[in-house]
């Protein structure tokens, strides 16, 4: 049976177009997959090239990546970002589809500009550090997430790790979601966020107690972490 080449070629354009209106991604679900809805937070975004080149001069994508939890089990996802509507910072959250047989599949669906609709003169940021002889620890609030660094022994001990935290009465509690390796792809280190779940990857960190001179001490080591920058 002969195919007739303009139907070919009309069912090659089809595809095509709607490749390229879903900006070069493939179908994130199968026909008829059952999926569910959760909301996740935004903890990473950073500018890349885009896909198609831009000749009205407009901006780049955006790479950003969340973290979510299914079935109290926590996941990190990430989706690229083309369209200004879609563009978020650190902070922010979303609503995404996800598949109920793989969990780690993902669609954004509904962005919330909890924190990229301010200004960035309004971002609440704060940052303390506390340094010892053979390294450092520090701690970063950005909005509604953390990231808790502790470097030591000389470079053979490092721990970070991203989460949530809330303050109670002068206290910051920490909830750790995800912590980060360090993999090497080519001559670069890449720093690679995986979820907190399993026993091994458990990090407990202390809480924080906010001083009267605008620094904090970590609870369960009584160390004092001064102020670095604030606004």
């Amino acid at each position: 049976m002969k195919i007739n080449p303009w139907v070919f070629g009309g069912l090659f354009l089809l595809i095509s177009c709607i490749w390229m209106w879903n900006n070069f991604e493939l179908p994130k679900f199968y026909p008829f997959e059952k999926t569910e809805k959760v909301e996740a937070l935004v903890f990473y975004s950073r500018p890349v090239q885009p896909r198609l080149p831009d000749f009205g001069g407009g901006v780049n994508d955006l790479m950003v990546k969340f973290v979510y939890q299914v079935d109290n089990i926590t996941y990190v996802s990430k989706y690229r970002a083309h369209k200004t509507g879609q563009f978020q910072r650190s902070g922010d959250s979303l609503l995404v589809e996800y598949s109920i047989n793989n969990p780690q599949r993902t669609k954004p669906i509904l962005y919330y500009h909890n924190v990229s609709s301010k200004p960035r003169h309004e971002d609440f940021v704060k940052s303390f550090l506390h340094t010892k002889p053979n390294g450092y620890k520090a701690l970063d609030l950005r909005e509604n997430i953390f990231t808790y660094e502790d470097y030591g022994e000389y470079g053979e001990r490092f721990i970070k790790t991203t989460g949530t935290y809330i303050k109670e009465s002068g206290v910051i509690k920490l909830s750790p979601l995800i912590y980060y390796q360090n993999r090497l792809v080519g001559d670069s280190i890449i720093e690679e966020p995986k979820p907190i779940n399993k026993d091994d990857e458990k990090i407990f960190l202390s809480d924080f107690i906010e001083n009267s001179d605008k620094s904090i001490t970590e609870v369960n080591t009584d160390l004092i972490f001064s102020t670095k920058s604030s606004r």
